[in-house]
């Protein structure tokens, strides 16, 4: 259960990272479809984490 929780936990952070890279580029390239682009995985990710934290 600890191995489980600790492999979500490092999938959280290497998505965030990639995240703030796409934000960097959205700000430095100031194009909106990037940003469209990456918010629907940004909503379900959080989504799915707080169904699963919810069930544990």
């Amino acid at each position: 259960m600890f191995t489980m929780s600790f492999y979500h936990y490092i999938i959280i952070l290497i998505y965030y990272y990639i995240l703030i890279i796409y934000n960097h580029i959205y700000l430095f390239l100031h194009k909106q479809k990037l940003f469209l682009i990456v918010l629907p995985f940004n909503t379900i990710f959080l989504s799915y984490y707080i169904i699963y934290f919810l069930h544990i």
